[in-house]
């Protein structure tokens, strides 16, 4: 076994055989040379008596007295009859709450007065309401200007179809013939009339004929 190892040995052992405080010894207190003084609190004073005195009771105040207030009850009267509901005679063809016979109608649940619908207790057949009659009427008036709007729009269609078409129908050669026509002298209701074109068209076709060839001679 080396020198060395020994050595370490030794060491171990004798560190084994060290108590705890020699190899962490506990720091010495430091001890002024002026003490403090004490605080004034921290000297012990016997108590002997109460310092709080004696626990005050707490009486409690009277609550005030609440009125009792009289309620009515509901649907009931001062006299303790009960209320009856008072019924109603109103027609909304007069307007007026009269005490007469009434018929009502199932559809709408109105009710009118038979005078005003000339109506009598031996009329038993069903009859149509006025406020229903005037709702329908309204409808039925607007269906119709509905339906009127359509066939104006088909109309205007048709027109302008058939525009299209004359257009298309138009002979070149003819429109042409005519404005050599109207250039020699002729007046256009008859280059129109022996053309069987309308005024109108060779009017427009003589504008941009004239307007092409005045560009052209300018270049």
């Amino acid at each position: 076994m080396s020198k060395h190892v020994e050595n370490s040995l030794a060491a171990k052992q004798q560190i084994m055989d060290t108590s705890f405080t020699e190899l962490l010894p506990t720091p010495k207190i430091k001890t002024s040379a002026n003490p403090r003084r004490k605080a004034i609190n921290s000297s012990a004073v016997i108590v002997t008596k109460d310092l709080f005195g004696p626990k005050m009771k707490c009486n409690p105040s009277p609550m005030p007295k609440e009125r009792s207030i009289k309620t009515k009850r509901p649907g009931g009267s001062e006299n303790g009859k009960s209320r009856v509901q008072k019924e109603s005679w109103y027609c909304f063809v007069c307007n007026t709450d009269t005490v007469l016979d009434m018929r009502r109608w199932a559809a709408c649940g109105n009710y009118v007065h038979e005078e005003c619908v000339d109506l009598t207790k031996d009329d038993t057949q069903s009859f149509l309401c006025p406020r229903m009659v005037r709702t329908y009427k309204r409808k039925s008036e607007r269906a119709d200007i509905n339906e009127n709007n359509k066939s104006i729009f088909g109309f205007r269609m048709v027109r302008t179809y058939k525009r299209k078409s004359e257009r298309a129908d138009i002979n070149e050669n003819n429109v042409s013939e005519a404005i050599g026509e109207m250039h020699n002298g002729m007046s256009i209701r008859v280059a129109a009339a022996k053309s069987n074109l309308k005024k109108s068209i060779l009017h427009k076709r003589l504008k941009n004929f004239n307007r092409v060839e005045s560009d052209l001679s300018e270049v």
